[in-house]
């Protein structure tokens, strides 16, 4: 991953083919100290785990791509769940007919590219499991 500050509350960052979404942005909230900040990105990726929360039953439901799909879009953010930094995503796919996929981001490895903005607030933002929800909500 390479990373550029482009100002005292931007980043720019490239993950690298090969390395996974998830564990990049949130080793670099970690590496960083952010612990509040709005996420977005695009790229091309493959072996993608997304998933669906079922409201009846308080779980995510996956499902695996294993193929090269395009990132067309990643939104979300960054915060902090037990001391550790928590990057909570969604994003769309598209696969090499048009057909897209959306859903809550599990885990991605970058195919060809990835790029991402990391926009850094103040303050900082908590998840805390809420057992009425069955998710880890943001508490500021």
């Amino acid at each position: 991953m390479k990373v550029l500050k482009s100002d005292d509350r931007l980043y720019m960052l490239r993950v690298d083919k090969g390395e996974e979404i998830v564990a990049s942005l949130t080793a670099f909230a970690g590496e960083q100290g952010v612990e509040c900040a709005s996420v977005t990105g695009l790229g091309g990726v493959h072996r993608t785990r997304l998933a669906y929360f079922c409201t009846e039953t308080r779980e995510y439901l996956p499902r695996d791509f294993d193929e090269v799909m395009e990132l067309v879009s990643l939104t979300g953010n960054l915060g902090v769940h037990e001391g550790e930094s928590f990057l909570h995503a969604h994003v769309l796919l598209s696969d090499r007919e048009f057909r897209c996929y959306a859903g809550h981001l599990m885990h991605s490895e970058v195919a060809i590219t990835g790029e991402f903005a990391v926009r850094v607030g103040d303050g900082r933002i908590d998840r805390v499991m809420n057992p009425d929800l069955g998710i880890k909500e943001q508490q500021f």
